[in-house]
């Protein structure tokens, strides 16, 4: 009964995040709230948002990952786009 409710009363976003989740643990990827600065890891999530920093010595390209446990910024130095991925 407690299960039952508990899925009536889950805010869209946590059910977002728990399908997230579970979809990052099945493909064996680490939790991004488990992630440590410097630490090579392996992530899986949904891109919340592309932005591109023009800079005077190189533009980057910066990508919001969330995974359903935290949040991660990847940055690509040097690029203006990647295949695939587009800006907004």
């Amino acid at each position: 009964m407690a299960r039952w409710w508990s899925s009536w009363t889950r805010s869209r976003d946590e059910v977002e995040a728990g399908e997230l989740a579970m979809q990052a643990h099945e493909r064996g990827a680490q939790a991004i709230a488990a992630c440590q600065r410097g630490q090579s890891v392996c992530v899986h999530g949904m891109i919340r948002s592309v932005t591109l920093r023009p800079r005077a010595t190189a533009p980057s390209l910066e990508a919001e990952v969330y995974d359903g446990s935290g949040l991660i910024t990847l940055v690509w130095i040097g690029h203006r786009r990647l295949s695939g991925v587009d800006v907004g």
